[in-house]
């Protein structure tokens, strides 16, 4: 069997929002449906994966999703974390309290490149948030941890608006970097969200750096033009100039989810 990626999004008392495995290739699992139920918004499908041999995992196929497959790299452009494959072995699921200092460590491990960007010499890079700011923004209840062996290699910070959703910050460290993480943080992150009822989902970001904007519009994700209703990203971008960073790269993004 091809090697598989297990997301699981839920409160650890409760169960899970979602629970299923990525392929590279395909983004839905073989999943025997056997139960079904109804709340806050989530159709959710109990059942076993065909050869998984893990016991009960979650789906939630009643929301159409447009997410394609996750793509491969090529050996000679990975930076060897997992030569043999992609998206192996890692796990993703609803972030906890007590994750806040493990991703304060993965985002200053890599902001680490940003800094070193040539084309970044010179300019504001800002200081990465504390464990106290992500131990907030983890309480909003929507943002993921990725798991290697048990350890978090990666995140997606996420606060909710309205009903959109904001990735605040998306990091993984360097080195599990162009391994397909970021991907499926993102990938869980809009199946979370469509399927929780969210209507789209905005970040702000560097226009021109080729992990940053254009990494996410592979997923979806436009330059948001006009401001005008969406404040919170006004306030960023603010926020941005008020620091000295060079705002004719910075951009905001929008993915609609219907």
């Amino acid at each position: 069997m091809a090697p598989t990626v297990r997301a699981i999004i839920g409160a650890a008392d409760a169960a899970p929002r979602l629970d299923c495995r990525f392929r590279p290739g395909a983004i839905r699992p073989a999943i025997r449906a056997r139960h079904h139920r109804h709340g806050a918004g989530l159709c959710l499908f109990r059942g076993r994966q065909r050869g998984a041999g893990d016991g009960q995992l979650w789906r939630l196929p009643a929301v159409p999703c447009r997410l394609g497959a996750v793509l491969p790299v090529p050996a000679a452009g990975r930076d060897g974390a997992d030569p043999d494959g992609r998206v192996s072995g890692y796990n993703i699921r609803l972030a906890r309290p007590e994750d806040a200092e493990a991703f304060h460590r993965v985002e200053e491990d890599a902001a680490s490149l940003l800094r070193e960007e040539p084309s970044l010499a010179g300019t504001v890079i800002p200081p990465t948030a504390s464990a106290a700011d992500h131990a907030r923004i983890i309480g909003k209840g929507r943002s993921l941890a990725a798991l290697y062996a048990d350890e978090i290699i990666g995140f997606a910070a996420i606060r909710t608006v309205g009903r959109e959703l904001h990735l605040a910050e998306l990091s993984v460290v360097r080195a599990h970097q162009r391994c397909g993480v970021g991907s499926l943080l993102i990938r869980a992150m809009m199946i979370d969200a469509r399927n929780s009822g969210y209507r789209a989902i905005t970040l702000n970001t560097y226009r021109d750096i080729p992990w940053n904007a254009p990494f996410y519009a592979r997923f979806g994700f436009v330059e948001v033009e006009n401001f005008e209703g969406r404040e919170h990203l006004a306030e960023s971008h603010e926020g941005a100039a008020a620091l000295g960073m060079p705002m004719e790269r910075r951009c905001a993004m929008i993915c609609f989810l219907d």
